[in-house]
């Protein structure tokens, strides 16, 4: 019998991946309405939320310790908890939901005035119960208030009959344990605090919940007991918009951040990494890296190859598809393989690399919002590598990772050349600000716009300029389906067209020559929603101009708090005190290339990565 051909096995690679993502999306469908339909039997009879086994792992010490944890998106089993989709995109943004938290004093809200639980509820839900239109929509499709979810923590003796929590959107909770207490606040977007500001539970929720990067509204500080009258709802004049919910959320984090700093507790030590399962004493070795895109592998291919080391690639095609044969055959070769992405190839060679082959995956952000982390068989990788502390917290919380497998190893950082042309340049860059990439949306465009505004307006005399480098929404097709995304661009570029802002903007087309226009650029700006490392800020380091960043979830675990701005206004101080005179700019460069240079340069970072995976630290 004559073998199948070429073309016969890539069409059955292609059904058994079709079929695999079959089983896995109905798998994730079943485990929703499970998870749904035992919430809401617990609701109906008036028990508690959530289930025991929904509650996330633990990936940091608690903050009660004095310890500041690692802020990370909503929980997928707490979103399913709540009804609501359970795999984010990579372009949504933290706490895109509309979650609020609303933690009551022991004694319920009686102990603030005379607000019973079901007004406030009304105020926020109206008092509609749980029916066969709680899908969040009302009859002309639009999405209804009823689509909110309100999670209620109650202290001390219940004050309240459990029928004022049966309806639309609300669930309850009894006394969380203080470790589930993060979890909560970071599956909300917005945290209210009921009852006196005197009770130590009250303290403990505000430290969580601006540890978690959410922002703490304090009802107390309001001076109002009317439930109608309290900022329950998205638009409410104490926070507006998405925006002001995320500067919220970072000017918490940040004075904390700022305490911590000051007492020498600010982040949450690593655990140790346990002995490995496989141990390869070979030299040199020989080392498979697998994985659909490796442009951040290419360097340490280099640092491996130069060390003495034999390097195969095993390129895959794409998250799930590769060449099984070509695997399996390199998998029998290896000493070493990397999984780089922890995607599909991080599931295949878990589960058919020989046992004396050791395997290590490396994970950036992507992942995260995939199953393949979690269908892994953990206990046959040796080590897992995150470019960022956020990465590895939300790998041990949402996927199973077990942290003393663990470690963060950041990016590594490639030094440019010396340049003859950046002395030239320096005396007509100090008020131009540069930004790279401006898709997806949250890449914050707008707020580029706000602080280049900003800064013309405050000082009309100079000729402040804001040059953003990257592909346009009309030259990128997978925006073409995005109606929303592309409504947003067309408000942006048209901000473009008006004063202050229509001599002060340039767009420049996608291209290499990156380090040629970071000399171009005094201050490079960070303005995301989120990120999982971002390296602007490095690579502008390195070229002469100042990295000031947003503070988005995870920067400051890897960048200084001098680089990092809770809001716009705040980002705009930053760079007129940055930019004062061009010595002023130098000196700001200067010290942020020293920090690259010593922490996360190439020289630095390769021979820890190599170590990593190789297994030789």
């Amino acid at each position: 019998m004559s073998e199948p051909s070429s073309s016969v096995r890539r069409l059955a690679r292609a059904a058994r991946t079709r079929g695999t993502r079959i089983t896995g999306d109905a798998r994730r469908a079943l485990r929703r309405r499970l998870d749904l339909g035992e919430s809401l039997t617990r609701h109906a009879r008036g028990l508690p939320d959530p289930p025991a086994r929904l509650w996330p792992a633990e990936p940091d010490a608690p903050i009660d310790r004095g310890l500041l944890p690692t802020p990370l998106p909503p929980a997928p089993s707490l979103l399913r908890w709540l009804g609501l989709p359970d795999r984010l995109s990579a372009d949504a943004s933290i706490g895109a939901q509309d979650v609020l938290l609303l933690v009551l004093p022991p004694g319920g809200p009686g102990q603030a005035g005379s607000v019973r639980l079901s007004e406030l509820l009304d105020a926020r839900h109206g008092a509609a119960s749980w029916g066969p239109n709680a899908s969040g929509t009302d009859s002309s499709g639009r999405r209804s208030r009823s689509a909110s979810r309100t999670v209620v923590v109650t202290q001390g003796a219940v004050p309240t009959p459990p029928a004022d929590l049966r309806r639309r959107g609300v669930r309850w909770v009894h006394e969380p344990a203080p470790g589930h207490r993060a979890a909560l606040a970071g599956l909300a977007e917005r945290v209210v605090l009921v009852g006196p500001r005197e009770t130590g539970q009250h303290g403990a929720w505000h430290r969580v919940a601006q540890a978690a990067h959410r922002p703490v509204l304090d009802v107390a500080a309001l001076g109002e007991l009317d439930p109608s009258a309290w900022p329950l709802h998205r638009g409410d004049q104490h926070w507006p918009t998405a925006d002001s919910l995320r500067d919220a959320g970072r000017s918490g984090r940040l004075a904390q951040l700022d305490d911590a700093l000051t007492s020498g507790s600010a982040t949450a030590p690593l655990p140790t990494p346990e002995r490995p399962s496989a141990r390869v004493i070979a030299e040199p070795r020989r080392v498979v890296v697998a994985g659909h895109d490796l442009k951040f592998a290419a360097g340490l291919v280099d640092h491996l190859r130069g060390a003495g080391h034999e390097v195969r690639i095993d390129r895959w095609h794409g998250h799930a598809r590769h060449d099984v044969d070509a695997s399996r055959a390199l998998a029998g070769w290896a000493d070493v393989v990397l999984c780089e992405w922890m995607l599909g190839n991080a599931v295949w060679y878990s589960r058919h690399a020989p046992r004396r082959v050791r395997v290590t995956a490396r994970a950036h952000l992507q992942e995260v919002t995939t199953d393949f982390p979690a269908r892994v068989r953990h206990a046959r990788l040796d080590a897992v590598v995150a470019v960022a502390g956020h990465v590895r917290a939300a790998l041990v919380r949402d996927h199973g990772v077990p942290a003393a497998r663990t470690l963060v190893v950041p990016n590594a950082v490639q030094l440019p050349g010396p340049s003859p042309r950046r002395q030239e340049l320096s005396t007509t860059r100090r008020h131009t600000l540069g930004l790279v990439g401006m898709l997806p949306a949250r890449k914050g465009l707008h707020r580029a716009l706000d602080v280049a505004a900003a800064l013309s307006q405050a000082d009309p005399e100079t000729p402040w300029r804001l040059r953003v480098r990257g592909h346009r929404p009309d030259e990128s097709g997978w925006m073409s389906g995005r109606e929303a995304e592309r409504a947003y661009y067309a408000r942006q570029f048209s901000r473009c067209e008006h004063a202050p802002l229509s001599e002060a903007v340039a767009f420049d087309p996608h291209g290499p020559d990156m380090t040629a226009w970071y000399e171009r650029v005094g201050v490079a700006l960070s303005v995301s929603d989120f990120e999982s490392f971002h390296f602007t800020l490095p690579d502008a380091a390195l070229a002469g101009a100042v990295p000031l960043a947003l503070a988005w979830p995870g920067a400051d675990l890897i960048y200084p708090r001098h680089w990092l701005a809770a809001d716009v206004d705040q980002l705009t101080a930053l760079i007129r005190e940055a930019t004062a005179t061009e010595d002023v700019r130098r000196e700001r460069a200067a010290d942020a290339a020293a920090f690259v240079r010593e922490h996360l340069a190439d020289r630095v970072v390769l021979p820890r990565l190599a170590d990593a995976v190789l297994g030789t630290r």
